[in-house]
């Protein structure tokens, strides 16, 4: 049915029956409305944002507000209308006491997307659709009279002081729009909001349909009389919530209390403080949602965050030793992974060889920037003299050569002399001390003396045994 976004706060259908009048009081928020800055352009407008102006600026702008309700959604058709009340709060002003004018609005105009920042006094980029002051629907159709096209006639106004709610009281004229917009909808374009505008600063700002807090956005409440208030239901409420079996939302439930404004009451809205209830689809309330955007539904490690917006999906914890690399991706669990400066792709704090890239050439377990023996095994030192036997040239000597001769200890014929000197070319050094080899002569003369020798010690023994 026509009317399924208005708010409703409160509706009584009393005598309901075949025939038989029926009292009732409706009230109901509105479906849009907007701010005329007024601007030789046209191009500023604040559809989408939080409040309304009426009045004129400090530096001399004109500020009009525009609002509107749907009528025919919400009463009965053919009913009567009694009294209507407009319930505005205004919350912030820095002028006196002000006269704000209520007038039918007589075209059709737009609330589209624009949104001001801050205060929102100033307004903002108008977006399409939006009203404007030349604008009725940005940037195509047009005002009539720049400022809006509105009734001569005062339907309703109100002195407006300091800031706080306000309540525009019936008036045969705001009966007679109400009466009106019901009977023939097509001409419910509703009202303006006229402040002091002989003068400057005397803007009011009221709150939008569109404030975050539902109790302050703009209400109205109206007394009716329909001849049966639920024509095409027997019986005509069943619930009992004042809305007719036909028209129900909630069916056994209150229709009546809708705290995020969506179209759905409370009571058959999965998130009944959420609007709109799950932008991202995932089957979670936006107010409870983890992961606005994504799916809140998987959580592989169960560490409470959804794997969509997890940094670590599969670790719970997720980075304990909190070097911003998750646990299952951690090259130094306990450590911090996010330096390694031989790029070798191991951090320093588990690198055996954080400077050396790659670490260990030769396989010796001696990383290349402390390697002795590059190319060969650091981890033999036979003779302990700190120079590994892989390039040591005397790997059995500490010290390996003494004398200086280029000769190893363990190999040296002539410790503390030069075993490189050898005169006479024999192999052997000149140190070394060996006996002459006689030659044919020497052995004849050691033959000669030797045979004297042997005579007279046989001559020394024949005179002995004369005597």
């Amino acid at each position: 049915m026509a009317g399924k976004q208005f708010v409703a706060i409160g509706l009584l259908c009393l005598a309901i029956g075949n025939g038989h009048a029926g009292a009732g009081t409706v009230t109901i928020g509105a479906t849009k409305d907007n701010t005329l800055y007024e601007n030789g352009e046209g191009t500023i407008s604040n559809g989408s944002g939080s409040r309304l102006f009426a009045g004129k600026t400090a530096v001399d702008f004109i500020r009009r507000g525009l609002i509107a309700f749907d009528i025919a959604g919400n009463v009965p058709a053919g009913s009567t209308i009694q009294s209507v009340v407009l319930t505005l709060n205004m919350s912030r002003t820095v002028s006196g006491p002000q006269t704000v004018q209520l007038r039918r609005v007589l075209a059709d105009w737009g609330e589209g997307a624009s949104n001001a920042l801050g205060e929102e006094g100033q307004g903002t980029l108008a977006m399409a659709g939006d009203a404007t002051w030349l604008h009725t629907f940005f940037a195509g159709a047009m005002w009539a009279t720049p400022g809006g096209d509105f009734s001569a006639t005062v339907s309703g106004s109100r002195l407006v002081g300091s800031s706080g709610v306000y309540n525009w009281s019936s008036t045969p004229q705001m009966v007679a729009d109400v009466q009106d917009w019901l009977d023939n909808p097509g001409t419910n374009f509703g009202w303006i909001l006229i402040g002091n505008e002989s003068t400057t600063t005397t803007a009011k700002r009221f709150d939008s349909r569109n404030h975050p807090t539902a109790s302050v956005r703009p209400r109205l409440t109206i007394e009716f009389v329909a001849e049966d208030p639920c024509p095409l239901d027997d019986p005509d409420d069943t619930d009992g919530d004042g809305v007719c079996d036909s028209d129900d939302i909630c069916p056994g439930g209150n229709d009546n209390v809708d705290t995020d404004g969506d179209g759905t009451p409370n009571f058959c809205d999965p998130c009944p403080a959420d609007n709109p209830n799950d932008s991202d689809g995932d089957g979670v309330c936006n107010s409870n949602d983890v992961c606005p955007g994504g799916n809140d539904n998987v959580d592989t490690d169960g560490d409470g965050t959804p794997n969509f917006c997890d940094p670590c999906p599969t670790d719970n914890p997720n980075d304990s030793d909190g070097d911003g690399v998750c646990n299952s991706s951690d090259v130094c669990p306990g450590g911090n992974d996010l330096v390694d400066a031989d790029g070798d792709g191991r951090p320093d704090f588990c690198d055996a060889c954080p400077a050396d890239n790659p670490d260990d050439s030769d396989g010796d377990g001696v990383c290349n920037s402390t390697d002795i023996c590059p190319g060969g095994d650091d981890g033999t030192d036979a003779d302990g003299d700190g120079v590994p036997d892989f390039c040591d040239p005397c790997p059995l000597d500490n010290p390996d050569d003494t004398d200086g001769d280029g000769f190893c200890d363990s190999e040296d014929l002539c410790p503390g002399d030069d075993d490189a000197l050898d005169a006479n070319g024999d192999g052997l050094p000149d140190c070394l001390v060996h006996p002459a080899i006689p030659t044919v002569s020497d052995w004849g003369l050691m033959a000669t003396a030797l045979l004297f020798l042997t005579l007279a010690k046989l001559r020394g023994r024949k005179h002995l045994s004369l005597s």
